[in-house]
């Protein structure tokens, strides 16, 4: 966080620069030695090239070139640099990029982050004079919990969706290689359920280690089980406890997130031991 106050103090001097944040484990507070520092930042216009570069030259006390590589045009371009041996990531923006943050958020469901959602609502801001982030938090007071609810649905819907159709479908016509991309993508969706449980919005997977720590409430041995599961070799054991593990994550969801589940998810998942698991046996 030193790091980032200092980065932020050095940018906030640069014409064009509004606010500055930092996001990621510096701000959750569980960085460590392995972590880097990611600093979102907006211009009201783009600085020029030579002064962003003068500026991140002096950020390193010990007198050695900080650049990673070499700046190009353009506001979008992330810059990459190193201060006290530390790896800094400032990813740059446009005021108008901050503000539409939450406006059409329906359309980036799959990802939120790629709107910059997980970074801010991690975030530490610390430079913000025009009280930007403050204005966007005020229009976007439901999201967390309105974009939860609409995440864990698509996810169980997903997961339910490889239970019941597109695994059996592989089985059946022996698609080996499909198998295993099932498997593969419903362990993400699987987790992906799970982290949104343990936040007011949704994580991205590579928080896993940090965020399976802090997971209190998920039944002793469930992630255990989603491992053994991607490693299971026979692949219709693997699907059954595909379809055992959705069982208590759906039994979960209803415990922790009750808004989150509709009769629709449940009922599709009561009928997949009546309609399909017969056929494979």
């Amino acid at each position: 966080m030193d790091i980032a106050k200092r980065v932020a103090q050095a940018y906030a001097k640069l014409d064009g620069v509004d606010s500055l944040a930092v996001g990621g484990s510096t701000a959750r507070g569980n960085a460590d030695r392995f972590s880097d520092v990611e600093i979102w930042m907006t211009y009201s216009s783009l600085p020029d090239e030579e002064a962003r570069k003068q500026i991140l030259n002096k950020l390193d006390e010990s007198g050695h070139p900080v650049l990673m590589k070499d700046l190009e045009g353009g506001a979008k371009l992330a810059e990459t640099f190193r201060v006290s041996g530390v790896q800094v990531s400032i990813l740059p923006g446009t005021n108008d990029d901050l503000l539409s943050v939450g406006i059409d958020i329906e359309k980036h469901l799959g990802e939120p982050s790629e709107k910059g959602l997980a970074d801010f609502h991690d975030c530490v801001v610390l430079y913000d004079p025009k009280g930007l982030y403050e204005t966007v938090k005020r229009r976007r007071e439901n999201y967390p919990v309105d974009l939860g609810i609409k995440l864990i649905k698509r996810k169980l819907y997903e997961v339910v969706k490889i239970c019941a159709v597109d695994i059996p479908r592989a089985l059946r016509n022996g698609n080996w290689l499909w198998i295993l991309d099932s498997r593969s993508t419903a362990q993400e969706a699987l987790l992906r359920v799970v982290f949104a449980l343990n936040r007011d919005y949704f994580p991205r997977v590579k928080d896993a280690e940090w965020l399976i720590l802090s997971m209190t409430h998920v039944p002793k041995g469930f992630l255990k089980g989603i491992s053994e599961y991607a490693r299971e070799p026979d692949i219709r054991k693997a699907r059954k406890m595909l379809i055992n593990l959705t069982k208590d994550l759906i039994s979960l969801v209803e415990q922790i997130w009750p808004q989150a589940i509709d009769g629709d998810t449940v009922t599709w998942l009561d009928r997949l031991s009546e309609d399909v698991i017969p056929v494979l046996d």
